[in-house]
Protein backbone atom coordinates (compact mmCIF):
# COMPACT_ATOMS: atom_id res chain seq x y z
CA UNK A 1 0.00 0.00 0.00
CA UNK A 2 0.83 3.68 -0.76
CA UNK A 3 2.23 5.57 1.79
CA UNK A 4 1.55 8.90 2.85
CA UNK A 5 3.53 11.98 4.12
CA UNK A 6 2.09 13.86 7.25
CA UNK A 7 1.94 17.50 5.64
CA UNK A 8 -0.16 15.53 2.53
CA UNK A 9 -3.41 17.27 2.52
CA UNK A 10 -6.50 14.56 2.50
CA UNK A 11 -8.48 16.19 -0.10
CA UNK A 12 -5.83 15.69 -2.75
CA UNK A 13 -6.38 11.79 -1.88
CA UNK A 14 -9.55 9.82 -3.60
CA UNK A 15 -11.62 8.52 -1.36
CA UNK A 16 -11.73 5.65 -3.69
CA UNK A 17 -7.71 5.49 -3.55
CA UNK A 18 -7.45 3.38 0.17
CA UNK A 19 -10.56 0.64 1.35
CA UNK A 20 -12.71 2.03 4.07
CA UNK A 21 -11.29 -0.20 6.46
CA UNK A 22 -8.30 1.56 5.98
CA UNK A 23 -9.26 5.02 7.00
CA UNK A 24 -11.21 3.88 10.39
CA UNK A 25 -8.35 1.41 11.99
CA UNK A 26 -5.18 0.30 12.01
CA UNK A 27 -4.43 -3.05 10.33
CA UNK A 28 -1.67 -5.46 11.29
CA UNK A 29 -0.76 -9.08 9.49
CA UNK A 30 -0.81 -12.33 11.37
CA UNK A 31 1.59 -14.89 9.37
CA UNK A 32 0.51 -18.12 9.71
CA UNK A 33 3.09 -19.73 11.75
CA UNK A 34 4.43 -17.17 13.92
CA UNK A 35 2.26 -14.81 15.45
CA UNK A 36 5.44 -13.21 16.87
CA UNK A 37 6.50 -12.39 13.46
CA UNK A 38 4.65 -9.23 12.70
CA UNK A 39 4.99 -7.47 9.99
CA UNK A 40 5.85 -3.88 10.92
CA UNK A 41 3.59 -2.24 7.81
CA UNK A 42 0.64 -0.38 9.28
CA UNK A 43 -2.08 2.21 8.00
CA UNK A 44 -3.67 4.32 10.25
CA UNK A 45 -6.20 6.77 9.39
CA UNK A 46 -8.36 7.35 11.69
CA UNK A 47 -11.68 10.09 11.37
CA UNK A 48 -12.15 11.87 14.66
CA UNK A 49 -15.99 12.21 13.37
CA UNK A 50 -16.54 8.19 13.62
CA UNK A 51 -20.67 8.79 12.75
CA UNK A 52 -20.09 8.54 9.44
CA UNK A 53 -18.22 5.53 8.56
CA UNK A 54 -21.45 3.95 7.91
CA UNK A 55 -24.05 4.60 5.99
CA UNK A 56 -27.36 2.84 5.00
CA UNK A 57 -25.32 2.70 1.20
CA UNK A 58 -21.69 1.93 2.19
CA UNK A 59 -19.12 2.80 -0.40
CA UNK A 60 -17.36 -0.06 -2.20
CA UNK A 61 -13.46 -0.38 -2.20
CA UNK A 62 -12.61 -0.43 -6.22
CA UNK A 63 -10.19 -2.90 -5.41
CA UNK A 64 -12.67 -5.64 -4.70
CA UNK A 65 -15.74 -6.97 -6.03
CA UNK A 66 -17.27 -7.72 -2.72
CA UNK A 67 -20.87 -6.06 -1.59
CA UNK A 68 -22.32 -6.60 1.37
CA UNK A 69 -23.98 -9.52 1.83
CA UNK A 70 -27.16 -10.00 2.16
CA UNK A 71 -29.28 -12.11 4.87
CA UNK A 72 -30.59 -14.90 3.23
CA UNK A 73 -32.95 -15.93 6.33
CA UNK A 74 -34.48 -12.23 6.60
CA UNK A 75 -35.68 -12.94 2.68
CA UNK A 76 -35.56 -9.04 1.94
CA UNK A 77 -37.90 -7.65 -1.32
CA UNK A 78 -35.73 -5.62 -3.43
CA UNK A 79 -36.88 -2.00 -2.75
CA UNK A 80 -36.35 0.79 -5.59
CA UNK A 81 -36.09 4.49 -4.21
CA UNK A 82 -38.89 5.58 -6.41
CA UNK A 83 -40.89 2.57 -5.02
CA UNK A 84 -40.33 3.85 -1.29
CA UNK A 85 -40.87 7.46 -2.28
CA UNK A 86 -37.33 8.28 -1.13
CA UNK A 87 -36.65 10.91 -4.13
CA UNK A 88 -33.59 12.69 -1.98
CA UNK A 89 -30.69 13.08 -3.44
CA UNK A 90 -28.23 10.24 -2.58
CA UNK A 91 -25.45 11.40 -0.33
CA UNK A 92 -21.99 9.76 -0.87
CA UNK A 93 -20.17 9.87 2.27
CA UNK A 94 -16.11 10.94 2.22
CA UNK A 95 -14.46 8.66 4.49
CA UNK A 96 -11.42 10.19 4.40
CA UNK A 97 -12.56 13.63 5.52
CA UNK A 98 -10.77 14.04 8.65
CA UNK A 99 -7.25 12.06 10.06
CA UNK A 100 -5.77 12.01 13.32
CA UNK A 101 -2.15 11.39 14.45
CA UNK A 102 -1.26 7.79 14.69
CA UNK A 103 -1.26 5.40 17.61
CA UNK A 104 1.94 3.38 18.65
CA UNK A 105 2.20 0.11 17.11
CA UNK A 106 -0.05 -2.59 19.38
CA UNK A 107 -0.17 -5.76 17.82
CA UNK A 108 -1.93 -8.78 19.05
CA UNK A 109 0.05 -11.06 21.34
CA UNK A 110 -2.07 -14.32 20.03
CA UNK A 111 -3.92 -15.44 17.12
CA UNK A 112 -7.11 -16.16 19.37
CA UNK A 113 -6.67 -12.63 20.83
CA UNK A 114 -6.40 -11.50 16.94
CA UNK A 115 -9.19 -13.71 15.92
CA UNK A 116 -11.91 -13.36 18.53
CA UNK A 117 -14.06 -10.76 17.50
CA UNK A 118 -15.77 -11.19 14.34
CA UNK A 119 -18.37 -9.24 12.85
CA UNK A 120 -21.89 -9.16 11.09
CA UNK A 121 -24.12 -7.10 8.91
CA UNK A 122 -27.99 -6.22 10.42
CA UNK A 123 -30.47 -4.81 8.66
CA UNK A 124 -33.70 -3.30 9.82
CA UNK A 125 -36.40 -1.16 9.00
CA UNK A 126 -37.08 1.82 11.22
CA UNK A 127 -40.47 2.96 11.84
CA UNK A 128 -42.32 6.18 13.15
CA UNK A 129 -44.78 5.92 16.06
CA UNK A 130 -48.05 5.13 13.35
CA UNK A 131 -45.98 2.43 12.16
CA UNK A 132 -45.34 3.82 8.78
CA UNK A 133 -41.59 3.57 7.73
CA UNK A 134 -38.69 5.77 8.06
CA UNK A 135 -36.15 4.76 6.82
CA UNK A 136 -33.89 1.47 5.87
CA UNK A 137 -30.94 1.05 8.02
CA UNK A 138 -27.75 -1.38 7.87
CA UNK A 139 -25.37 -1.69 10.32
CA UNK A 140 -22.24 -3.43 10.95
CA UNK A 141 -21.99 -4.99 14.46
CA UNK A 142 -19.69 -6.80 16.15
CA UNK A 143 -20.20 -10.15 18.10
CA UNK A 144 -19.81 -9.00 21.42
CA UNK A 145 -20.97 -12.29 22.87
CA UNK A 146 -17.04 -13.26 22.50
CA UNK A 147 -15.74 -10.63 24.65
CA UNK A 148 -13.66 -11.85 27.78
CA UNK A 149 -14.28 -9.73 31.04
CA UNK A 150 -10.73 -7.81 32.45
CA UNK A 151 -9.83 -8.30 28.49
CA UNK A 152 -11.02 -6.58 26.12
CA UNK A 153 -13.80 -4.75 28.57
CA UNK A 154 -15.11 -4.17 32.28
CA UNK A 155 -17.45 -1.59 32.61
CA UNK A 156 -20.40 -1.54 30.99
CA UNK A 157 -23.33 0.02 32.98
CA UNK A 158 -25.29 2.88 31.21
CA UNK A 159 -27.98 4.76 32.42
CA UNK A 160 -31.23 5.91 30.62
CA UNK A 161 -33.78 8.01 31.33
CA UNK A 162 -36.82 7.50 33.97
CA UNK A 163 -39.75 7.69 32.55
CA UNK A 164 -41.41 9.68 35.21
CA UNK A 165 -38.55 12.08 34.41
CA UNK A 166 -39.94 12.52 30.94
CA UNK A 167 -43.09 13.08 32.33
CA UNK A 168 -42.09 15.57 34.76
CA UNK A 169 -40.36 17.26 31.66
CA UNK A 170 -43.28 17.49 29.24
CA UNK A 171 -45.55 18.59 32.67
CA UNK A 172 -43.04 21.42 33.21
CA UNK A 173 -42.95 22.69 29.71
CA UNK A 174 -46.52 22.35 29.08
CA UNK A 175 -47.08 24.66 32.88
CA UNK A 176 -44.63 27.52 30.96
CA UNK A 177 -45.54 26.88 27.13
CA UNK A 178 -42.09 26.02 26.39
CA UNK A 179 -41.10 24.14 22.86
CA UNK A 180 -39.52 20.69 23.44
CA UNK A 181 -37.03 20.00 20.51
CA UNK A 182 -36.50 16.57 19.85
CA UNK A 183 -32.34 15.47 18.47
CA UNK A 184 -31.26 12.51 17.38
CA UNK A 185 -27.73 11.12 16.79
CA UNK A 186 -26.48 9.32 14.28
CA UNK A 187 -24.40 6.18 15.30
CA UNK A 188 -24.43 7.77 18.65
CA UNK A 189 -21.98 4.45 19.55
CA UNK A 190 -19.27 5.09 17.17
CA UNK A 191 -18.28 8.11 19.07
CA UNK A 192 -16.90 6.75 22.05
CA UNK A 193 -13.38 6.19 22.39
CA UNK A 194 -12.33 2.79 23.60
CA UNK A 195 -9.93 2.51 26.36
CA UNK A 196 -9.22 -1.29 25.96
CA UNK A 197 -7.66 -3.26 22.98
CA UNK A 198 -10.03 -4.56 20.94
CA UNK A 199 -9.50 -6.13 17.60
CA UNK A 200 -11.48 -6.91 15.07
CA UNK A 201 -11.86 -8.75 11.37
CA UNK A 202 -12.16 -6.51 8.20
CA UNK A 203 -16.27 -6.07 7.45
CA UNK A 204 -17.33 -7.87 4.53
CA UNK A 205 -17.50 -5.74 1.43
CA UNK A 206 -14.59 -3.62 3.05
CA UNK A 207 -11.63 -6.24 3.05
CA UNK A 208 -8.35 -4.58 1.80
CA UNK A 209 -7.66 -6.85 -0.90
CA UNK A 210 -3.79 -6.05 -0.82
CA UNK A 211 -4.08 -7.01 3.14
CA UNK A 212 -6.51 -9.74 3.19
CA UNK A 213 -4.78 -11.13 6.62
CA UNK A 214 -4.91 -8.42 8.65
CA UNK A 215 -7.03 -7.94 11.21
CA UNK A 216 -8.38 -4.18 12.87
CA UNK A 217 -7.18 -2.22 15.65
CA UNK A 218 -10.42 -0.76 17.22
CA UNK A 219 -9.52 3.18 18.35
CA UNK A 220 -13.66 3.82 18.68
CA UNK A 221 -16.37 1.92 19.38
CA UNK A 222 -18.85 -0.04 17.05
CA UNK A 223 -22.35 -1.06 17.77
CA UNK A 224 -22.03 -5.02 19.44
CA UNK A 225 -19.45 -4.18 21.67
CA UNK A 226 -20.51 -4.95 25.27
CA UNK A 227 -18.62 -1.46 26.51
CA UNK A 228 -20.45 0.88 23.37
CA UNK A 229 -23.18 1.98 25.30
CA UNK A 230 -21.23 3.34 28.47
CA UNK A 231 -18.47 5.38 26.32
CA UNK A 232 -21.01 6.98 24.11
CA UNK A 233 -22.81 8.04 27.57
CA UNK A 234 -19.07 8.94 29.15
CA UNK A 235 -18.46 10.89 25.83
CA UNK A 236 -21.73 12.75 25.64
CA UNK A 237 -21.84 13.75 29.10
CA UNK A 238 -18.12 14.94 29.10
CA UNK A 239 -19.58 17.14 26.25
CA UNK A 240 -22.15 18.53 28.31
CA UNK A 241 -20.53 19.22 31.50
CA UNK A 242 -18.07 21.14 29.22
CA UNK A 243 -20.68 23.43 27.74
CA UNK A 244 -22.10 24.19 31.29
CA UNK A 245 -24.77 21.75 31.99
CA UNK A 246 -25.20 20.10 35.82
CA UNK A 247 -26.04 16.47 36.08
CA UNK A 248 -28.87 15.43 38.65
CA UNK A 249 -28.42 13.88 41.59
CA UNK A 250 -32.10 12.25 40.93
CA UNK A 251 -31.73 10.97 37.43
CA UNK A 252 -28.24 10.34 35.61
CA UNK A 253 -29.75 11.03 32.37
CA UNK A 254 -31.05 14.50 33.35
CA UNK A 255 -28.85 17.77 32.68
CA UNK A 256 -30.09 21.37 33.97
CA UNK A 257 -28.19 24.54 32.69
CA UNK A 258 -28.75 27.73 35.03
CA UNK A 259 -27.34 30.94 34.25
CA UNK A 260 -28.50 34.44 35.15
CA UNK A 261 -32.35 33.93 33.76
CA UNK A 262 -31.67 31.24 31.50
CA UNK A 263 -32.83 27.66 32.90
CA UNK A 264 -32.26 24.75 30.30
CA UNK A 265 -33.35 21.31 30.73
CA UNK A 266 -31.63 18.46 28.59
CA UNK A 267 -32.98 14.56 28.75
CA UNK A 268 -31.17 12.01 26.99
CA UNK A 269 -32.35 8.12 26.57
CA UNK A 270 -29.12 6.38 24.41
CA UNK A 271 -29.48 8.63 20.87
CA UNK A 272 -32.72 10.30 21.53
CA UNK A 273 -32.85 13.63 23.50
CA UNK A 274 -35.42 15.99 24.63
CA UNK A 275 -34.35 19.87 25.22
CA UNK A 276 -36.43 22.49 26.56
CA UNK A 277 -35.84 26.02 28.12
CA UNK A 278 -37.04 29.57 28.94
CA UNK A 279 -34.20 30.88 26.15
CA UNK A 280 -35.07 30.08 22.11
CA UNK A 281 -31.49 31.96 21.70
CA UNK A 282 -29.61 29.76 24.57
CA UNK A 283 -31.40 26.65 22.91
CA UNK A 284 -30.99 27.19 19.61
CA UNK A 285 -26.80 28.23 20.65
CA UNK A 286 -26.54 24.48 22.67
CA UNK A 287 -28.31 23.03 19.65
CA UNK A 288 -25.10 24.22 17.81
CA UNK A 289 -22.66 23.22 19.72
CA UNK A 290 -23.97 19.90 20.15
CA UNK A 291 -23.92 19.39 15.99
CA UNK A 292 -20.37 20.70 15.91
CA UNK A 293 -18.85 17.64 17.88
CA UNK A 294 -21.45 14.73 17.31
CA UNK A 295 -23.47 14.00 13.88
CA UNK A 296 -27.29 14.59 14.81
CA UNK A 297 -30.60 15.66 13.04
CA UNK A 298 -32.64 18.06 14.68
CA UNK A 299 -36.08 16.69 14.56
CA UNK A 300 -38.18 20.55 15.49
CA UNK A 301 -40.81 19.93 18.59
CA UNK A 302 -41.22 16.28 20.04
CA UNK A 303 -43.97 14.09 18.31
CA UNK A 304 -42.50 10.88 19.31
CA UNK A 305 -39.76 9.50 21.93
CA UNK A 306 -39.57 5.73 22.68
CA UNK A 307 -42.33 4.80 20.26
CA UNK A 308 -44.53 6.69 22.01
CA UNK A 309 -46.73 8.84 19.63
CA UNK A 310 -47.01 12.51 21.38
CA UNK A 311 -49.75 15.05 20.36
CA UNK A 312 -49.60 18.56 21.54
CA UNK A 313 -52.59 20.85 21.80
CA UNK A 314 -52.82 24.37 23.42
CA UNK A 315 -52.84 22.73 27.08
CA UNK A 316 -52.24 18.81 26.49
CA UNK A 317 -49.92 16.71 25.71
CA UNK A 318 -51.82 13.08 24.69
CA UNK A 319 -49.14 10.05 24.94
CA UNK A 320 -50.56 7.42 22.96
CA UNK A 321 -49.14 4.28 21.19
CA UNK A 322 -51.64 3.15 18.62
CA UNK A 323 -48.98 1.25 16.47
CA UNK A 324 -47.94 -0.76 19.52
CA UNK A 325 -51.64 -1.80 20.38
CA UNK A 326 -52.27 -2.66 16.95
CA UNK A 327 -49.30 -4.87 16.76
CA UNK A 328 -50.47 -6.34 20.29
CA UNK A 329 -54.10 -7.15 18.82
CA UNK A 330 -52.51 -8.56 15.82
CA UNK A 331 -50.29 -10.95 17.78
CA UNK A 332 -53.13 -12.19 19.85
CA UNK A 333 -55.45 -12.26 16.66
CA UNK A 334 -57.72 -10.25 18.18
CA UNK A 335 -57.54 -6.99 15.58
CA UNK A 336 -61.82 -7.32 14.99
CA UNK A 337 -62.58 -7.37 18.70
CA UNK A 338 -64.18 -5.39 20.43
CA UNK A 339 -63.19 -3.04 23.18
CA UNK A 340 -63.47 -4.10 26.91
CA UNK A 341 -65.39 -1.64 29.26
CA UNK A 342 -63.66 -2.79 32.39
CA UNK A 343 -61.17 -5.92 31.78
CA UNK A 344 -60.33 -6.10 35.00
CA UNK A 345 -64.04 -7.04 36.85
CA UNK A 346 -64.60 -10.08 34.01
CA UNK A 347 -65.46 -12.94 34.48
CA UNK A 348 -65.22 -16.48 33.20
CA UNK A 349 -67.78 -17.59 31.49
CA UNK A 350 -69.39 -20.96 31.60
CA UNK A 351 -68.92 -21.49 28.19
CA UNK A 352 -65.64 -20.17 27.99
CA UNK A 353 -62.93 -22.36 25.52
CA UNK A 354 -59.54 -21.37 25.59
CA UNK A 355 -58.21 -19.84 22.58
CA UNK A 356 -55.44 -21.97 20.92
CA UNK A 357 -53.31 -19.10 20.47
CA UNK A 358 -53.37 -17.53 23.68
CA UNK A 359 -53.30 -20.98 24.95
CA UNK A 360 -49.92 -21.18 23.96
CA UNK A 361 -47.43 -20.63 27.11
CA UNK A 362 -45.22 -19.07 24.82
CA UNK A 363 -47.57 -16.64 23.45
CA UNK A 364 -49.11 -16.04 26.85
CA UNK A 365 -45.57 -15.30 28.40
CA UNK A 366 -44.97 -12.91 25.09
CA UNK A 367 -48.07 -10.61 24.60
CA UNK A 368 -48.01 -10.42 28.44
CA UNK A 369 -44.80 -9.58 28.38
CA UNK A 370 -46.13 -6.80 25.57
CA UNK A 371 -48.33 -5.30 27.75
CA UNK A 372 -45.76 -3.91 30.69
CA UNK A 373 -44.70 -1.87 27.56
CA UNK A 374 -48.18 -0.34 26.98
CA UNK A 375 -48.31 0.36 31.01
CA UNK A 376 -46.77 3.19 30.03
CA UNK A 377 -49.48 5.48 28.87
CA UNK A 378 -52.26 3.28 30.13
CA UNK A 379 -51.97 2.91 33.66
CA UNK A 380 -55.05 2.14 33.74
CA UNK A 381 -54.69 -2.08 32.86
CA UNK A 382 -51.65 -1.89 35.63
CA UNK A 383 -53.65 -4.03 38.16
CA UNK A 384 -54.37 -6.74 35.04
CA UNK A 385 -51.21 -7.06 33.78
CA UNK A 386 -49.81 -7.24 36.96
CA UNK A 387 -51.93 -10.38 38.11
CA UNK A 388 -51.00 -12.01 34.18
CA UNK A 389 -47.36 -11.54 35.18
CA UNK A 390 -48.19 -13.98 37.84
CA UNK A 391 -48.54 -16.81 36.48
CA UNK A 392 -46.22 -16.86 33.21
CA UNK A 393 -45.61 -20.51 33.81
CA UNK A 394 -48.32 -22.50 34.13
CA UNK A 395 -51.49 -19.79 32.68
CA UNK A 396 -55.25 -21.42 33.62
CA UNK A 397 -58.19 -20.79 31.58
CA UNK A 398 -59.46 -17.57 33.70
CA UNK A 399 -55.37 -16.02 33.27
CA UNK A 400 -56.11 -16.81 29.43
CA UNK A 401 -59.53 -15.17 29.33
CA UNK A 402 -58.37 -12.22 31.14
CA UNK A 403 -55.16 -11.81 29.07
CA UNK A 404 -57.85 -11.80 26.28
CA UNK A 405 -59.51 -9.03 28.01
CA UNK A 406 -57.10 -6.71 28.78
CA UNK A 407 -56.24 -6.89 25.24
CA UNK A 408 -59.27 -5.51 23.89
CA UNK A 409 -58.34 -1.95 25.09
CA UNK A 410 -59.91 1.19 22.68
CA UNK A 411 -56.63 1.72 20.30
CA UNK A 412 -57.60 5.70 21.00
CA UNK A 413 -56.87 5.64 24.29
CA UNK A 414 -53.77 7.09 25.99
CA UNK A 415 -52.18 8.83 28.44
CA UNK A 416 -52.85 12.40 29.05
CA UNK A 417 -50.57 15.10 30.26
CA UNK A 418 -52.79 18.54 30.99
CA UNK A 419 -51.85 21.83 32.32
CA UNK A 420 -50.38 22.71 35.91
CA UNK A 421 -52.81 24.55 37.76
CA UNK A 422 -50.55 25.43 40.49
CA UNK A 423 -47.17 27.75 40.58
CA UNK A 424 -44.04 25.24 40.40
CA UNK A 425 -41.56 26.53 43.29
CA UNK A 426 -38.92 23.72 42.16
CA UNK A 427 -38.37 21.09 39.23
CA UNK A 428 -38.28 18.36 41.56
CA UNK A 429 -41.35 19.18 44.04
CA UNK A 430 -43.59 16.64 44.17
CA UNK A 431 -47.36 17.78 44.63
CA UNK A 432 -48.84 14.81 45.70
CA UNK A 433 -48.43 11.22 46.29
CA UNK A 434 -51.73 8.44 46.94
CA UNK A 435 -50.68 5.56 48.26
CA UNK A 436 -52.73 2.03 49.52
CA UNK A 437 -51.97 -1.20 50.83
CA UNK A 438 -54.30 -4.14 49.55
CA UNK A 439 -53.69 -7.33 50.98
CA UNK A 440 -49.61 -7.80 50.38
CA UNK A 441 -49.29 -5.58 47.83
CA UNK A 442 -48.13 -1.96 47.46
CA UNK A 443 -49.61 0.61 45.40
CA UNK A 444 -48.63 4.38 44.28
CA UNK A 445 -49.26 7.59 42.28
CA UNK A 446 -47.38 10.47 42.04
CA UNK A 447 -48.87 13.53 40.78
CA UNK A 448 -47.31 16.87 39.49
CA UNK A 449 -50.46 19.05 39.56
CA UNK A 450 -53.29 17.03 37.85
CA UNK A 451 -50.57 15.20 36.13
CA UNK A 452 -49.88 11.59 36.74
CA UNK A 453 -45.98 11.27 37.27
CA UNK A 454 -45.97 7.36 38.46
CA UNK A 455 -47.40 4.78 39.40
CA UNK A 456 -46.27 1.45 40.80
CA UNK A 457 -47.79 -2.00 41.89
CA UNK A 458 -45.40 -4.02 43.55
CA UNK A 459 -45.86 -6.64 46.34
CA UNK A 460 -44.32 -5.81 50.06
CA UNK A 461 -40.92 -7.80 50.66
CA UNK A 462 -41.51 -7.42 54.88
CA UNK A 463 -44.36 -9.57 56.46
CA UNK A 464 -46.42 -7.19 58.28
CA UNK A 465 -49.23 -8.10 60.56
CA UNK A 466 -51.57 -5.57 61.03
CA UNK A 467 -52.78 -2.83 57.98
CA UNK A 468 -51.36 -0.40 60.14
CA UNK A 469 -47.93 -1.78 60.07
CA UNK A 470 -48.68 -2.48 56.44
CA UNK A 471 -48.99 1.36 55.63
CA UNK A 472 -46.18 2.82 57.77
CA UNK A 473 -43.45 0.20 55.35
CA UNK A 474 -45.52 1.82 52.38
CA UNK A 475 -44.66 5.10 53.49
CA UNK A 476 -40.75 4.32 54.54
CA UNK A 477 -40.68 2.85 51.47
CA UNK A 478 -42.28 5.93 49.00
CA UNK A 479 -41.04 9.58 50.71
CA UNK A 480 -37.69 10.11 49.57
CA UNK A 481 -38.54 14.01 48.38
CA UNK A 482 -40.37 16.70 49.51
CA UNK A 483 -44.83 15.92 48.63
CA UNK A 484 -48.13 15.67 50.44
CA UNK A 485 -48.81 11.98 51.18
CA UNK A 486 -52.51 11.10 50.97
CA UNK A 487 -53.35 7.77 53.67
CA UNK A 488 -56.83 6.57 53.89
CA UNK A 489 -55.12 4.61 57.50
CA UNK A 490 -56.16 6.81 60.31
CA UNK A 491 -54.03 5.22 63.15
CA UNK A 492 -51.47 5.24 60.31
CA UNK A 493 -51.19 8.99 60.55
CA UNK A 494 -51.82 9.03 64.23
CA UNK A 495 -48.84 7.47 64.64
CA UNK A 496 -46.48 9.44 62.52
CA UNK A 497 -47.49 12.46 63.88
CA UNK A 498 -47.51 11.25 67.60
CA UNK A 499 -45.82 8.92 70.00
CA UNK A 500 -48.69 6.92 70.56
CA UNK A 501 -48.88 2.79 70.89
CA UNK A 502 -45.22 2.85 71.31
CA UNK A 503 -45.35 -0.87 72.95
CA UNK A 504 -47.30 -2.36 69.24
CA UNK A 505 -45.02 -0.26 67.09
CA UNK A 506 -41.80 -0.92 68.52
CA UNK A 507 -41.05 -3.78 65.90
CA UNK A 508 -41.04 -0.83 63.02
CA UNK A 509 -39.12 2.02 65.07
CA UNK A 510 -36.70 2.23 61.97
CA UNK A 511 -39.47 3.17 59.34
CA UNK A 512 -41.46 4.94 62.35
CA UNK A 513 -38.40 7.41 63.17
CA UNK A 514 -37.90 8.14 59.35
CA UNK A 515 -41.21 9.37 58.93
CA UNK A 516 -41.46 11.10 61.98
CA UNK A 517 -38.05 13.01 60.93
CA UNK A 518 -39.63 13.86 57.90
CA UNK A 519 -43.03 15.01 59.71
CA UNK A 520 -40.62 17.38 62.16
CA UNK A 521 -38.14 19.02 59.29
CA UNK A 522 -41.41 19.87 57.47
CA UNK A 523 -40.54 17.93 54.20
CA UNK A 524 -43.93 15.64 54.44
CA UNK A 525 -47.35 16.27 55.13
CA UNK A 526 -49.71 13.42 56.18
CA UNK A 527 -52.95 14.04 55.06
CA UNK A 528 -56.32 11.68 55.57
CA UNK A 529 -58.36 10.30 52.36
CA UNK A 530 -61.63 8.99 51.77
CA UNK A 531 -61.73 5.33 50.17
CA UNK A 532 -64.45 6.67 47.16
CA UNK A 533 -60.96 9.27 46.50
CA UNK A 534 -58.72 6.67 46.93
CA UNK A 535 -56.72 6.76 43.29
CA UNK A 536 -54.73 4.23 43.45
CA UNK A 537 -56.97 1.51 44.30
CA UNK A 538 -57.55 0.97 40.46
CA UNK A 539 -53.95 -0.59 40.70
CA UNK A 540 -54.89 -3.38 42.48
CA UNK A 541 -58.70 -4.09 43.00
CA UNK A 542 -60.97 -5.40 40.72
CA UNK A 543 -63.97 -2.85 40.89
CA UNK A 544 -67.36 -1.85 38.84
CA UNK A 545 -67.30 0.05 35.56
CA UNK A 546 -68.53 3.17 36.90
CA UNK A 547 -65.94 3.10 39.49
CA UNK A 548 -63.55 1.81 37.46
CA UNK A 549 -64.28 4.77 34.51
CA UNK A 550 -64.09 7.20 37.31
CA UNK A 551 -60.41 6.85 38.72
CA UNK A 552 -59.41 6.65 35.12
CA UNK A 553 -60.45 9.72 34.38
CA UNK A 554 -58.43 10.82 37.61
CA UNK A 555 -55.27 8.93 36.09
CA UNK A 556 -56.06 11.38 33.25
CA UNK A 557 -56.74 8.58 30.72
CA UNK A 558 -58.93 9.78 28.03
CA UNK A 559 -60.20 9.20 24.88
CA UNK A 560 -58.37 11.29 22.30
CA UNK A 561 -61.21 12.44 21.01
CA UNK A 562 -61.85 14.44 24.31
CA UNK A 563 -58.64 16.23 23.29
CA UNK A 564 -59.51 17.52 20.05
CA UNK A 565 -62.71 19.31 19.76
CA UNK A 566 -64.56 17.51 22.66
CA UNK A 567 -64.12 17.86 26.36
CA UNK A 568 -61.22 19.62 27.50
CA UNK A 569 -61.83 22.29 24.69
CA UNK A 570 -64.75 23.49 26.50
CA UNK A 571 -62.96 24.10 29.46
CA UNK A 572 -60.69 26.91 27.48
Amino acid sequence: MAKLSNNQSHQEISPLFLTPIATILSTRRIPNKAVSNLLPNTLQLQPTNTSELISVNPPMSPCTEQTIPSQQSEGHHMQTRRKTGSLKPRIRLNLLHKTVASSPDQAPSSFHEANKQKEWWTYRTKLHADGSIARYKARLVAQGNNQEFRLDYTETFSPVAKLPTIRILLTVALHNNWKVHQLDVANAFLHGWLTETVYMNQPIGFVDTTLPDHVCLLHKAIYGLKQAPRQWYNTFTSHLESIGFIQSTSDPSFFIFRKNHIQLFLLIYVDDILLTGNDSQALNHVIQLLHRQFTMKHLDEVHSFLGIQISHTNNTYFLSQPSYTKSILQLAKLSECKPMANPPCTKLPQDFAPDQVLSDPHMYRRITGSLQYLILTRPDIAFSVNLLSQHMHEPLPQHIYMLSATSKVQLSSGSLLQSLICVLLHFQMWIGRVIQFQGNQLQDCSFLGNTIISWTVKKQTTVARSSTESEYYALAALQNSPTDIYCDNTSTIAIANNPVFHARTKHIEIDHRFIRNHIHQSTIRLLPISPIDQTADILTKSMSTPRFHTLRNKLTVIDKSSVCGGILEQHD
